[in-house]
C-alpha cells in the first residue's frame, strides 16, 4: 500500500505554497510525510515543486487536472493500492486510513462521508480505478476539444472542466465510511480541517496547540 500525498494547487487564498507552511517544526509536507510513513508501505509526492524532491515525486499525466489527476498518476506510478491524503490536512488520521483499507473488501474505493459530504481526499484508491479516471479525463478532453465556444476552449477553462475525484465514484464500487466510524478516531471537523487561507493557518496552529498541550503531563 503506497502513501500518496498531494501538494499540488496554485495556493491562491493562501497566497504562498501552503506545504511550506510550517507547523510543529515541519513543513505541512514534512508532516503529512511523517504522519502517513507507519501504514504504508512507501510515498509518492503529487506536486510541491523542488520542495518535494527528498521524496520520490510523481508527474501528472492530464496536467492542470487537480487532485484526480494526481491520485490518477499515483495510481499509473505505482500499480498499487494508495492511500490519498491532501497535505494541507494537517490532522488526518492514519488509523482511519488504515481500517478503511482493511474493510473495503472488493470496493475500488473507500472514502469517508460526513453529513451529505464526502471527503475524497482522505480516502483509498485500488490500482484498477487507473482506468477509470483515465476515462473520465479522456471524455473531458474530447469534449473540450470538440467545443464550439470560444470561451470554453480558453486557457483557462480547460481545468474548469477537468473532472472531479467524486465524478469517479458512480463508475466504481465505493465503500462508504460513514460518520460513526470516523468519530472513532476524531473529531470529523479536526480530522478533515484543511487550510485553504491564512486564517485556517491560524486556526491549525491553535488546535495543534491546545493538542500538544493536552498531551503534556505537567
Amino acid at each position: 500500500m503506497t502513501g500518496v500525498i498531494l501538494a499540488g494547487g496554485s495556493s491562491d487564498r493562501m497566497r504562498e505554497p501552503k506545504h511550506l507552511l510550517v507547523m510543529g517544526g515541519q513543513t505541512l509536507l514534512a508532516r503529512a510525510v511523517a504522519r502517513l510513513r507507519p501504514v504504508v508501505s512507501g510515498i509518492v509526492v503529487s506536486g510541491g515543486g523542488d520542495a518535494a524532491g527528498q521524496w520520490d515525486t510523481i508527474t501528472d499525466t492530464f496536467p492542470s487536472g487537480g487532485p484526480l489527476a494526481g491520485i490518477h498518476a499515483a495510481l499509473a506510478a505505482t500499480g498499487d493500492t494508495c492511500v490519498v491524503v491532501a497535505c494541507d490536512m494537517p490532522f488526518f488520521s492514519p488509523g482511519l486510513l488504515a481500517l478503511m483499507e482493511q474493510e473495503m473488501g472488493d470496493a475500488l474505493v473507500a472514502v469517508p462521508k460526513v453529513g451529505p459530504y464526502h471527503e475524497p481526499l482522505h480516502a483509498v484508491y485500488r490500482p484498477e480505478c487507473e482506468n477509470y479516471i483515465r476515462a473520465l479525463f479522456e471524455d473531458a478532453r474530447a469534449g473540450y476539444a470538440g467545443s464550439d465556444d470560444a470561451a470554453a476552449r480558453a486557457p483557462n477553462a480547460r481545468q474548469a472542466q477537468s473532472p472531479r475525484v467524486a465524478d469517479l465514484f458512480p463508475r466504481v464500487k465505493v465503500h462508504v465510511v460513514e460518520e460513526d466510524v470516523v468519530r472513532r478516531f476524531g473529531d470529523p471537523g479536526t480530522i478533515f480541517f484543511n487550510i485553504n487561507k491564512p486564517r485556517d493557518y491560524v486556526a491549525a496552529l491553535q488546535t495543534l496547540e491546545r493538542m500538544e498541550g493536552l498531551r503534556d503531563p505537567s
